[in-house]
């Protein structure tokens, strides 16, 4: 019998029958946790890799009625992200298809310990060390649950690039090149030295201000205060202050007129903080977040547009704001 869904998901289920699947998200139902996941991840493998990306990716639940569709929380929290849900149709973890995963990621330990019966060879994981079920909550649970997923893919999505050899895209070359100013004190002294050599490698024009060691104590409100001058003069194109949390420096950054400091030591923050803030300042703690995701965090912060729109109407409320609490 043909499952539902109409021809999209017939043909869809013939080609998956008939090639290795690179990355399998399973759930329970294949109706939120799971199509969220697989969706996510195609989209930022075509931002890292092209639109015509050979990776195989999949979802899959334990119990699942084949041809159910997501449910709607599910499609508005990806629409929101601006991915269609609408077509997915849910299908049936089964042997066959387990076995032909090479990465398998479930949502809790139950699944996992069924994806490994069915597949006892198989690289099983559970993805960010569970993923709670949002039916029957609200809106806001399926966002929360949204946000950890895409956090999560974002590292499968990097370690995948990063395997093809998916260079940062370059900065413009010559006169134009982007500028970035770097500060640090002893706390964050180590990326900062990892984050200039990824920059200079990128092509970006990096000013330097220190700290030039993490083995004397630093201030790091002279530093963010340093880095936020250069940016609001106009020397530099964006600023990175590292530090322990990147709090303070924040907190300092933002007291400098024409500064929008925002702390990011995740990627999502990142992309948020560029597409409806427009930070000009970027503020990371090495005690926050991991190498890895920290340079994903500069990647990502570095190369996202401003979405401009209704969120440039809101940049210039806050410099009306700004204007008015130094003429006060």
């Amino acid at each position: 019998m043909r499952p539902p869904g109409g021809p999209e998901a017939v043909h869809a289920s013939v080609r998956l029958a008939a090639s290795m699947v690179d990355v399998l998200f399973v759930c329970y139902g294949n109706i939120c946790r799971s199509p969220m996941a697989e969706a996510l991840l195609d989209a930022r493998l075509k931002d890292l890799l092209g639109s015509g990306h050979d990776v195989v990716v999949a979802s899959a639940g334990v119990g699942a009625t084949d041809g159910t569709a997501a449910t709607s929380a599910a499609r508005e929290a990806m629409a929101d992200r601006g991915i269609d849900l609408s077509r997915h149709r849910a299908r049936r973890l089964t042997p066959a298809l387990a076995r032909r995963a090479r990465l398998v990621f479930c949502m809790d330990d139950e699944q996992a310990a069924v994806a490994g019966s069915m597949a006892p060879d198989a690289d099983v994981h559970v993805l960010a060390g569970g993923v709670e079920d949002p039916i029957g909550c609200g809106r806001w649970v399926y966002d929360a649950v949204a946000h950890k997923i895409e956090v999560a893919v974002e590292q499968i999505a990097a370690g995948i690039a990063e395997a093809r050899g998916a260079p940062l895209p370059p900065a413009m070359e010559g006169e134009d090149a982007m500028r970035v100013v770097l500060g640090s004190d002893h706390a964050g002294y180590r990326y900062k030295e990892l984050f200039r050599d990824h920059l200079i490698k990128a092509g970006y024009d990096v000013i330097d201000l220190g700290v030039d060691t993490d083995a004397v104590p630093a201030d790091y409100t002279q530093i963010s205060a340093a880095v936020a001058h250069t940016v609001a003069r106009g020397d530099a194109d964006r600023g990175v202050i590292v530090a322990g949390s990147g709090n303070g420096e924040a907190i300092v950054a933002n007291k400098i007129a024409g500064i929008r400091a925002a702390v990011c030591n995740d990627m999502y923050t990142a992309e948020m903080a560029r597409r409806h803030n427009d930070a000009n300042v970027l503020c990371v703690g090495q005690r926050a977040c991991g190498e890895p995701v920290a340079l994903k965090v500069l990647d990502i912060w570095m190369t996202t547009p401003f979405d401009g729109g209704r969120h440039a109407e809101r940049i210039a409320r806050i410099a009306e704001i700004e204007a008015g609490e130094r003429g006060a």
